[in-house]
């Protein structure tokens, strides 16, 4: 527990060195939930204490480690999500608007079958459209789209069966569900081939140790 500790912060730092103000609200929105979740599989009131012990001490050491990497190399991370609701998440508010205008505005066809690949750059001034569902919408119509929002609920259903199964990998797969919907709404995620590989490969593996479990139920039990 104690390497798993150190691993978590020492990523969040990296997050924190990146300065990606998304990336940093994800991983403890990630470590929130997985917390609370593993107090959920085990069923132990105490452990819900603690989650809320140890985010505070997570917050302190981000806190003081964040005030000493500001004043020495400039680091902005936080104060960059302070200003999110007056710089409109860099422009996004703007660009959900015009691509969601344009998709309102397109034909029957372009709404079911979408625009395209690589036409979403001509609505956002040749960005993405930092929304994955927006993104798929505009490019590729409504049943992709749709499939997409069907697969995280599928997901949030499948982890709801597992806390109450109360099996041992079900916080770290709400966990990654939750961030995984987290950037898909306010990023490009599932879009792009980067850091989605690496999600779902993680929700490969649980869900493939979920159809273990659910064929030999003793075998994955964290608490009798």
């Amino acid at each position: 527990k104690v390497v798993l500790v150190i691993g978590y912060l020492l990523a969040g730092i990296v997050i924190l060195l990146s300065v990606k103000r998304l990336g940093l609200i994800a991983f403890a929105v990630f470590i929130f939930i997985m917390l609370f979740v593993d107090a959920l599989v085990k069923r132990n009131v105490g452990s819900i204490v603690k989650i809320f012990l140890v985010s505070s001490i997570i917050v302190v050491i981000f806190l003081v480690v964040y005030n000493n990497l500001s004043d020495t190399w400039g680091i902005n991370t936080l104060d960059r999500i302070s200003n999110m609701t007056e710089d409109g998440g860099s422009g996004r508010d703007v660009i959900y608007t015009n691509v969601w205008e344009t998709i309102k505005s397109s034909n029957i066809y372009e709404q079911i079958f979408g625009h395209g690949m690589n036409t979403i750059a001509s609505v956002t001034n040749g960005h993405g459209a930092h929304n994955d569902f927006l993104h798929n919408f505009y490019q590729y119509g409504f049943l992709p789209t749709l499939s997409l929002a069907l697969f995280y609920l599928f997901s949030l259903f499948e982890g709801i069966r597992m806390i109450k199964a109360r099996f041992k990998y079900a916080p770290q797969f709400v966990g990654i569900t939750a961030i995984s919907i987290l950037l898909s709404v306010f990023s490009s995620y599932t879009v792009a081939f980067g850091y989605v590989t690496c999600g779902c490969v993680s929700i490969g593996y649980i869900l493939a140790q979920w159809y273990d479990y659910r064929h030999q139920p003793k075998k994955e039990v964290l608490h009798k």
